[in-house]
Parts: C-alpha cells; structure tokens; sequence
C-alpha cells in the first residue's frame, strides 16, 4: 500500500485535467478539498485491487450534475461521508475501500477527499480513463455490472436509493434526482 501526499494530488490534478478531454469540471476544487484533507487527517492511502477478496464492498463516489455549480456549492466532506453512512446502514455490511469512477476532471479528486476523510484506502484503478458524461458508460457497466443500489445525496442530506434493472435508467433517475437536489449531488454506486 502507498500513502499519498500533497505532492501527489498536484501531480493526480494536473493528470486529472489532461485526461478530462475537457468535461468532468475543473480539478481545481477537488485539489483544494483533498489537500484540506491531508492537512487534518495525514496522508491516503493508495490500494491495489489485488489486495481485497470479492467479499469486500468497494464503492465508487463521485460528483453528479453541473461542474459549474459545484463552484457555486462546493462540497463540505460530509456529503460523502454520510452517503457512506447511508450505504453501509442500506447494505448492512462496512465499506471496505473506495475508487474513482472516472480519471478527469473533479471526479479524479473527490474519492481522495473522502477517502482521506473517512480513513478508507483509495484503489488504484478507474472505469472509463478518462471523463465521461453518463454512468451507463463505465467498463463495469459494459461488462453487466449493475450499479444497484444507487445512492444520490446533496449538502442538505437529502437522499434517495436508487434500484434499476439497467445501468441506463440509473443514470436517468439519478440526474433527475441531482437536478432536484439543485443541481450538483454525490453518488455513490455499489460494484
């Protein structure tokens, strides 16, 4: 396992906006709210995917709805922390590890912030390489991997469980959802 430091989110910020391919939101924020991070809580550890059984729950988090809202309402921590909270309560079982969705943009940083937040490992891996606009887009769902339950929360704890039969409806119910919320919300996707 690898700890990582603030040097390091320079480095994963800088790659974040290059692999963007100009979506997924500026990595700005995220940098600033992974470093407040580090500063209280010490460095994250870095994973290997290698080192969880098929037991373990490994979630995706990320940011859903309007990249420039997020400037407007910039994300405290607790957001994920309590979508953490709801999804273990749902399942019934700890969360084990967590990792990025996608490789760009904000949503390359936001996983580190919480991770670092909740003292979780982050793990090495992604599901697209790069941003992309829609859920059903990701290897995991290309591979028939369903993203049920589907948590979307905001700032304001409100939150909804999202069960489809298909990743596609997921992303549909989930960005009506986020625009209710206001428009920028977390979600948190079982793998």
């Amino acid at each position: 396992m690898k700890l990582l430091n603030e040097d390091d989110i320079d480095f994963i910020s800088v790659g974040a906006s290059f692999l963007s391919s100009g979506g997924g939101g500026d990595p700005y924020i995220g940098k600033k709210l992974v470093i407040q991070e580090i500063e209280k809580n010490g460095p994250i550890k870095l994973a290997s995917i290698d080192e969880f059984s098929q037991n373990d729950l490994v979630v995706a988090i990320g940011g859903i709805g309007s990249p420039a809202i997020i400037i407007e309402k910039i994300p405290n921590g607790e957001e994920a922390e309590d979508a953490f909270l709801l999804m273990e309560h749902y399942l019934n079982k700890k969360i084990s590890a967590i990792y990025p969705i996608e490789i760009g943009g904000i949503n390359s940083l936001l996983p580190l912030a919480a991770a670092s937040r909740v003292g979780l490992p982050v793990v090495d891996v992604d599901t697209m390489g790069r941003a992309f606009p829609e859920y059903h887009m990701t290897t995991l769902s290309i591979g028939g991997i369903s993203a049920s339950p589907f948590i979307v929360i905001d700032s304001m704890k409100n939150s909804c469980i999202i069960h489809t039969k298909n990743n596609l409806m997921a992303e549909k119910i989930a960005r009506d959802s986020c625009n209710e919320m206001g428009g920028a919300a977390f979600y948190l996707p079982i793998q």
